[in-house]
């Protein structure tokens, strides 16, 4: 394999035995991340360095199987995910021959703690078990404290449904599930994925007698390392070890569940790092890539060589099913969405017409079963009167969200959710319990080795391509919402770099987009050049809504939509009635 001029350089300061800086590799999308790992193996299984004191850490296990495949067989104990070595790590560490690993470790220990145990109800209602539950992990991904200052950060950060208030009694209960779950661990030896990382930080195993230490460390998808993760990588390491972490600092985009938004300029700071590029995208035709260019123009990204032109085209929702339309999906295209929503009302469209498909995405399916969970808990629930439910319980948290300074994102989430819970029910209507949905659910998702058409969330589809990929509501990109944080926005913008570089070939968007208009060359990303719309940021919204008719508002909301995409309509969003506001 011939390695281009990018990868040579990385090649280069890798076999240089005498020079032990750590390098960072920017790696735009498509330019092949795993063939450059692949050629640094082959090269330090040139070198004097034992294969046996590497480590190659990849995003998933898919990533890890794909690679085992590419290289020496002398390789496949070196390569993991980054959990998997944590595992290995514990596992050795409490001597044990495996783990017990139950990913509810911590929500069936925090009914052991009496504002969840049902001994003091009123107690219990000053934070709920999931926003408990997700906090505690916060603090784990993040190695912050439990003292009101670090968790009111945690809780204005990652937009949690919790008052700021009683942050003492939060944290000390934080504290006990923390000690109950080591003490589990260190006796039982259950655990969590994330305690996998945690627990070789806290306890410090990387201090304790015969510690192996690795010589050289490999990383994949540096961009989205948490704080946790880069502290357990580094805890690997010999002080004398090479490292290289390979990542795309645009294609950050998990900060929302904890990652470092700025990890990848973190590491190269935090280890006086060598930064080398690899601009050539050799997944992506170039229409796809010139619209990248223009929409962001910072990413160091370029076409391959005699790459095909492609096709970007805007076409309709009925398109996806017309059988005489040269756009109807079939197996193995990619649909991918911004919304949660948007994915689960096309995946139901596509099966009440008999097509095969299939969402894919762990931590959908898990938000749609604990809405589900949410709902049905509610006093005096009937299953029949699901859509009412779901209503009073949208309503109650509307209610609180106003007492929230993250109330705007938090609603818009849980929106969300619920209109695409609303749909599963009303889909499945011969359902007659909870048990019976849940199982509905269950059996919508499937994997992305699927012989079928598979959606996704965009944040699901980072790392997945297809020949032909399909953008559902392309307005929805980039998100945004009132009190959007800079990281937030920025976030955003990574997501709609994701979305355009999944496809090897063809790219629909289903409906139109304001920063397209059929010319990548001429793309309108962030421009607000019609008159219309610097009306509608300049006029008074009171006097726009107490003269104009509800047709006339949905009217001036679709047109604010298209030229300036969710931020100037959100502008009026308050002022139309919500439910409408997302059905447009």
């Amino acid at each position: 394999m011939q390695p281009s001029i990018y990868q040579q350089k990385v090649i280069d300061w890798l076999g240089d035995n005498r020079d032990l800086t750590d390098s960072v590799v920017n790696s735009v999308a498509g330019s092949g991340k795993s063939t450059l790992l692949k050629l640094a193996a082959d090269a330090i299984s040139g070198s004097s360095i034992d294969i046996k004191d590497c480590l190659v850490l990849v995003f998933n296990r898919k990533n890890k199987d794909a690679l085992i495949a590419k290289l020496d067989p002398r390789w496949s104990r070196s390569i993991s995910t980054v959990h998997s070595a944590g595992y290995r790590v514990l596992k050795r560490y409490l001597g044990v021959r495996k783990l017990d690993v139950i990913e509810h470790k911590y929500r069936n220990l925090a009914r052991y703690i009496d504002w969840f145990d049902g001994s003091n109800p009123e107690q219990g209602k000053l934070i709920s078990r999931t926003s408990f539950l997700r906090l505690a992990d916060f603090v784990r991904q993040t190695l912050s404290g439990t003292t009101p200052e670090a968790l009111r950060w945690l809780i204005d950060r990652y937009a949690l449904d919790i008052q700021s208030k009683d942050l003492i009694a939060i944290g000390e209960r934080l504290q006990m599930l923390f000690e109950m779950g080591s003490q589990q661990a260190a006796e039982s030896a259950i655990v969590d994925h994330t305690d996998m990382l945690w627990l070789p930080i806290v306890w410090q195993i990387d201090r304790s007698p015969g510690f192996k230490y690795a010589l050289r460390v490999m990383v994949d998808e540096a961009q989205d390392m948490s704080r946790l993760q880069l502290e357990f990588v580094l805890s690997l390491a010999h002080k004398e070890a090479k490292m290289l972490f390979v990542g795309d600092p645009a294609q950050s985009i998990n900060g929302f569940c904890g990652a470092d938004t700025n990890s990848f300029n973190n590491i190269k700071q935090r280890l006086n790092a060598n930064e080398f590029t690899l601009p050539i995208c050799y997944r992506c035709p170039v229409s796809h890539i010139e619209l990248i260019n223009q929409l962001c123009p910072d990413i160091p990204i370029k076409p391959k060589n005699n790459a095909p032109q492609g096709i970007i085209k805007v076409i309709s929702e009925s398109d996806l099913w017309h059988q005489d339309s040269d756009t109807q999906v079939r197996a193995r295209d990619l649909v991918i969405a911004r919304c949660s929503s948007s994915l689960v009302d096309l995946n139901l469209k596509l099966i009440t017409r008999g097509i095969a498909c299939n969402l894919v995405g762990s931590s959908l399916k898990r938000d749609l079963l604990e809405l589900l969970e949410d709902i049905s808990s509610q006093s005096d629930f009937i299953y029949h009167s699901f859509l009412k439910f779901c209503q009073a319980y949208l309503e109650l948290k509307r209610s609180i969200y106003q007492e929230n300074d993250n109330g705007s994102v938090l609603l818009m989430q849980l929106q969300d959710r619920v209109k695409a819970i609303k749909a599963i029910y009303q889909h499945f209507h011969q359902c007659q319990s909870v048990e019976n949905l849940t199982e509905k659910i269950e059996q919508l998702f499937s994997s992305e080795d699927s012989e079928s058409v598979l959606l996704s969330t965009i944040h699901r589809a980072k790392g997945m391509e297809a020949e032909r990929v399909y953008l559902a509501e392309p307005l929805t990109l980039p998100l945004l919402w009132d009190n959007q944080k800079p990281w937030q926005q920025k976030q955003e913008q990574n997501l709609l770099y994701v979305a355009l570089s999944r496809s090897t070939k063809d790219l629909f968007l289903i409906g139109d987009a304001f920063w397209f208009d059929g010319n990548p060359k001429q793309a309108r990303y962030g421009s607000s050049t019609s008159k219309f719309a610097e009306e509608a940021n300049n006029t008074d919204k009171d006097l726009i809504v107490s003269t104009a008719s509800t047709e006339e508002l949905i009217e001036r909301q679709k047109l604010i939509q298209l030229e300036l995409g969710k931020r100037a309509a959100s502008r009026l969003g308050d002022l139309i009635n919500l439910d409408l506001f997302h059905d447009i």
